[in-house]
């Protein structure tokens, strides 16, 4: 019921004002259901309160300050280990002068970080840490999508190494009591602006002393839904070995990095489109794959998964992620074909560790009538009734395309986007690979990049004072 309490705690506090002298009122409604998300951590690094006060001005809920508590424990536990297995170093010639550097900073570290927008080549740089033979490597990511991108990209570029691969959550068993320790030489961790604190803290708990930790994310995209900025926060802080690649590799998509490098500067003149929702559909109707009179293969059917995409800033509301796949459907729905195969883009909205399905995970519902509906993802087909909860995906959240790209977007920016800053809009440019469009108010563009949707922490201040 904690969730209850929140909302109404929220409520009340809003109505009195929101000052301090009434936080203890929140903190009562929450100290029913302090205990249960701490086990992780001794009861004597657990702040006796509800709510705490620490590194200045700041007010934690009990439960996020003991999961700051913990990363810091362990990041500064990983950054003085010493890695037990020496790395051979293969010098690529064809890594530019920041991969190189970021080679030989990292190679020598347990605990390493590697920033940078898309197409700098992050992955393959990460790549050259697993060339050493007999190494035991663990890829993950927090969801599907970016786990197999991450698998992929380095066994394209080194095949002979021992990879297990996986979800953060499936790897660690966050489901479950007690957190799973990684067993590997090498683990490596993409798409770590996602991460939260709650994760984060179970990820770095689960490395053991010896093993390397290399980290990889753009530090400016959207931070996690839950607490925590926690990747953005450890590179802020600038103790922690890291490196930051910046040059583009990628010449197909120059005009799409230099439109999101104007979003990260703040930079309001930027093209918008005002879209109605049948200009959309026009738009849009032919480039998903929907009706066939005879079925494709299961492979052409998941590659039209990465052609198009429209991104939504929001979920509810006329021009929400909600709205447009309803209005999807229904076009679609009053266009059918007699006799047709209908196939729809679906994604999975919880995570089932059986079936090796997760939050995020895109497929292909594929449908006719008199037989059986089913799924395809990636390497197999599931009947519908099997399946986890999903959603239809003509179109999904900004958040949950993290991990993700297409070759072309179109990005819808309804009234509310402007409340999760230029990040949200830094994040659905770059999914895109050769083409982008954003649709919008001009006005609520220039809101949304006015401001920023980081979340406010100690941590940074927190590492700084501990080294």
């Amino acid at each position: 019921m904690e969730h209850l309490d929140l909302a109404f705690a929220k409520h009340v506090v809003k109505k009195i004002g929101g000052e301090r002298k009434h936080i203890d009122l929140l903190a009562a409604l929450f100290a029913h259901s302090r205990e249960g998300h701490l086990a992780m951590e001794s009861k004597e690094s657990i702040p006796p309160n509800p709510y705490t006060h620490q590194s200045g001005d700041l007010l934690y809920l009990q439960k996020n300050w003991t999961y700051e508590t913990q990363i810091l424990t362990h990041l500064e536990r990983l950054h003085r280990s010493k890695p037990s297995l020496a790395l051979t170093a293969f010098i690529d010639p064809h890594l530019n002068e920041q991969q190189r550097l970021a080679l030989e900073r990292g190679m020598p570290c347990s605990l390493f970080l590697l920033t940078g927008g898309p197409g700098t080549g992050k992955t393959y740089t990460a790549a050259q840490w697993i060339k050493t033979p007999g190494l035991r490597v663990i890829a993950a990511a927090p969801t599907g999508k970016a786990v197999a991108q991450l698998e992929a990209s380095l066994r394209r570029f080194s095949n002979t190494a021992d990879i297990q691969s996986g979800t953060l959550h499936a790897l660690l068993g966050i489901q479950r009591k007690e957190v799973e320790e990684l067993h590997a030489d090498l683990i490596i961790v993409d798409e770590c602006s996602m991460i939260d604190a709650k994760v984060f803290a179970h990820l770095l708990a689960a490395v053991p002393s010896g093993a390397r930790l290399l980290l990889i994310g753009d530090k400016d995209q959207l931070p996690p839904v839950e607490a925590g900025s926690i990747f953005a926060d450890i590179l802020d802080a600038g103790v922690y070995p890291y490196a930051e690649l910046t040059a583009c590799l990628r010449s197909e998509q120059s005009d799409i990095l230099s439109l999101a490098d104007a979003i990260k500067r703040g930079h309001a003149e930027i093209p918008c489109e005002d879209l109605s929702m049948l200009q959309i559909w026009e738009r849009s109707k032919d480039r998903f794959s929907s009706f066939h009179v005879e079925l494709p293969s299961p492979e052409a059917l998941l590659n039209s998964i990465g052609r198009y995409c429209i991104l939504s800033c929001v979920r509810k509301g006329p021009f929400g992620v909600d709205a447009i796949n309803r209005y999807f459907l229904n076009q679609y729905m009053r266009e059918a074909p007699s006799g047709a195969w209908w196939t729809i883009p679906i994604m999975i909205t919880r995570n089932n560790e059986e079936m090796d399905l997760y939050n995020g995970d895109l497929g292909i519902l594929v449908r006719k009538a008199g037989m059986g509906d089913y799924a395809l993802f990636r390497d197999r087909q599931i009947n519908v009734l099997a399946l986890p909860p999903f959603e239809y995906a003509y179109c999904f959240s900004v958040h949950k395309s993290q991990g993700s790209e297409c070759d072309e977007a179109l990005i819808l920016i309804p009234p509310g986007s402007e409340h999760f800053g230029r990040e949200v809009l830094y994040t659905a440019v770059t999914r895109a690979r050769r083409k982008v469009t954003l649709a919008g108010s001009k006005e609520l563009l220039a809101q949304a990049i006015a401001s920023s949707s980081r979340k406010k922490s100690g941590l940074t201040i927190r590492i700084k004072k501990y080294e």
